[in-house]
């Protein structure tokens, strides 16, 4: 069948759904897209999917960085308009990270990863305006735009493709019959010869077991918006993420309406525990855990951790950013040992649907080709009832994605803080600040102590030496009123003051220590 007399239906209007929309339009197939909602990018591409990955954000997963390495630059140029070029893109190598663990990679394998990209820039720790890390890098890598001007873009583009957008659309049901795929929403139905679904795998699933023996697990995961105050504001955004394993991440937060002067920018703080709520066998569970968040947990239970935590990085955080909300939404991943992140792009051959399992949002090629080799049947592999592309991502990665996380690892896949979050402030960084001002408290304490048996010392120094010139003695103290007229040994009070000395010191040392 001629590409301009094929139908194809597409499930889901965020990033991939969007761009493999346009592309078979432009290519001369009939699209139909279908939006649950009354807009499109209201998911996790219109809040989430805002770094245009290069790949170091995955150093433990040579097949995620490969992917987003051959797609950044088509994304870039695809995309330019929705590209936010960065000031400079902080990648650092903390010591140790919110479950005071070491990093997940050596400072050797960081070292190597990051030098794989052309722009990477080493700068020393001492000098770069962080603490605690063992490395910092600054490489390349910009920000896709979230919100209003992202959907305005690409409705421009729809109409520029002439693909046609049905909203308020959900989809509950579809059918193989004849060749042909039904889609409905129970009162309306459409009749496709090919269905993609890019609801993000999170509707209208397969009910076979997924090949290589896939596991998804969907997480509700937070991301605290904030405003940087700096006035006037960088000329460009930055971003800075500490790796790897649970450490915070500020990335731009570009929901602006349009291109003009901004005034003030916005930033998201994530971190790599205490916004991931809890990973779940579907979909459904772990909406029904986001739908329980409010801004008092927020405030309550989150916030807390990952400002401390991202001030134990970089202290100029608290003094310069300042709380707004914060947003939600829920991903889905693959579950492998080395975090696998692209999108992997399989067709149910009993069902017909194309299925794309989201990755980065730089990964839209990859399932746009992917999804295209299957409507065209070329060069395809089977594996039990699943088809997929050869040498596409799921073939080409099946090496890691087999690879399940070993009972030792800390997976972020099985990440449950959630049923941790009552307790949440026994956090070493948590309580940070109350900590401080409880030792704060107690070197006040010693000093005065200290200060007073100084004090006490001089007083009855000051009285031998009168006694010595047959003067009058004054009772200088009360200490030294409940001594006398027993004779005093001034060798012994300043050996008991250097005793209550070298406790101050030890005070102020652990002081010291709790500042990190």
């Amino acid at each position: 069948m001629k590409a301009e007399q094929t139908k194809v239906g597409i499930i889901g209007i965020g990033w991939y759904g969007a761009h493999i929309g346009i592309a078979l339009s432009k290519k001369g197939y009939f699209v139909t897209l279908f939006e649950k909602n009354s807009d499109i990018f209201n998911g996790v591409s219109g809040k989430f999917g805002v770094r245009v990955h290069a790949g170091p954000h995955y150093p433990r997963s040579p097949a995620t960085r490969k992917n987003c390495q051959e797609s950044y630059e088509e994304f870039c140029q695809a995309y330019p308009q929705l590209v936010n070029h960065h000031e400079y893109s902080i990648y650092a190598l903390g010591e140790r990270d919110a479950d005071d663990k070491p990093s997940k990679v050596t400072p050797e394998q960081f070292r190597a990863v990051c030098k794989e990209f052309n722009t990477c820039r080493e700068i020393e720790v001492d000098k770069s305006g962080y603490k605690n890390l063992l490395m910092v890098m600054d490489i390349e890598e910009p920000s896709a735009v979230v919100g209003e001007r992202l959907r305005k873009t690409f409705k421009e583009l729809f109409k520029e493709a002439k693909v046609n957008i049905v909203y308020n659309f959900t989809v509950t049901k579809t059918k193989k019959a004849d060749n042909q795929i039904i889609v409905t929403n129970g009162r309306q139905a459409y009749q496709f010869d090919h269905v993609i679904n890019a609801t993000g795998y999170q509707s209208i699933l397969p009910i076979d077991r997924l090949p290589f023996d896939m596991e998804i697990v969907y997480q509700p995961c937070l991301a605290l918006v904030y405003i940087d105050t700096l006035s006037p504001p960088i000329k460009k955004p930055f971003s800075f993420i500490v790796m790897d394993g649970w450490f915070p991440c500020i990335m731009p937060y570009d929901d602006a309406s349009d291109n003009s002067v901004i005034s003030q920018r916005k930033y998201i703080l994530t971190h790599g525990k205490w916004t991931i709520l809890g990973s779940y066998p579907t979909s459904a569970q772990a909406q029904e855990k986001l739908s329980s968040v409010d801004e008092k947990f927020i405030q309550e239970k989150v916030k807390p951790s990952c400002e401390a935590h991202i001030n134990h990085f970089w202290l100029e955080f608290g003094k310069r950013f300042k709380y707004a909300t914060w947003v939600g939404a829920v991903l889905a991943k693959i579950k492998t040992e080395k975090e696998f992140r692209s999108a992997v792009t399989l067709q149910h051959k009993p069902s017909g649907i194309i299925h794309v399992i989201p990755g980065k949002i730089s990964n839209i090629f990859d399932a746009e080709r992917e999804a295209l080799a299957l409507i065209r049947k070329e060069k395809i592999l089977q594996m039990g009832n699943y088809l997929y592309a050869e040498r596409g991502t799921l073939h080409s990665a099946s090496a890691e994605i087999k690879e399940k996380p070993k009972s030792s690892s800390r997976n972020t896949c099985e990440l449950q803080p959630y049923r941790d979050l009552p307790s949440l402030f026994n956090f070493r960084g948590a309580d940070l600040e109350q900590k401080k001002k409880k030792k704060k408290r107690k070197v006040q304490s010693e000093a005065k102590s200290v200060s007073i048996f100084a004090k006490d010392v001089e007083s009855i120094s000051k009285s031998r030496r009168c006694e010595k010139q047959d003067s009058p003695s004054p009772l200088s103290s009360p200490l030294q009123a409940r001594l006398d007229p027993a004779p005093v040994r001034e060798i012994g009070f300043i050996a008991e003051y250097s005793r209550k000395h070298a406790r101050y010191e030890q005070v102020l040392s652990e002081g010291d220590a709790l500042r990190l």
